[in-house]
């Protein structure tokens, strides 16, 4: 059910003008499952990667997305491009995840909106941090969304 935009009644979804007053109803009303979907519609690369590579690397690259663990993937495999793909995207994403928690520190004195703030970040970490597994673990490199087109790792 969505709200006109010009007299705030109730309009049923898939119609497209407004029962009461007739005013234009524009766009389509997304579930949840459609917006998280659009969420991962990233940049992907996984063509310029051998198979061979993405097999052999894909198990433990996963760990890239586990905090300082990034390192594991690293050390073990220092020529692997695939690997390397998804070293860059976790220390993106470990950076992302140390300021979004300073960020929390500071939050943390302000009592509801802080909290939920809070909430909402951390959210977003657990969000960024499954897709990147999920990415890696499929055999797909793909950007993790918003903070993946920084380079650190070549």
């Amino acid at each position: 059910m969505n709200k006109c935009p010009q007299c705030n009644a109730d309009v049923p979804d898939g119609v497209n003008f407004c029962p009461a007053c007739g005013c234009k109803i524009s766009g389509k009303s997304e579930n949840i499952g459609e917006k998280f979907k659009d969420l991962n519609n990233t940049d992907e690369f996984t063509n310029e990667f051998s198979p061979d590579d993405i097999e052999n690397t894909k198990g433990v690259s996963i760990l890239s997305y586990l905090g300082i663990l990034f390192i594991i993937p690293l050390i073990m495999y220092p020529n692997s491009k695939f690997a390397k793909f998804h070293i860059n995207q976790g220390i993106v994403f470990f950076i992302f995840s140390v300021i979004a928690s300073a960020l929390s520190g500071i939050l943390a004195f302000i009592p509801v909106i802080g909290w939920i703030s809070i909430a909402v970040i951390y959210l977003v970490l657990l969000i960024f941090m499954i897709l990147g597994i999920v990415n890696s673990a499929t055999g797909r490199a793909k950007e993790l969304p918003l903070i993946g087109k920084f380079r650190i790792v070549k």
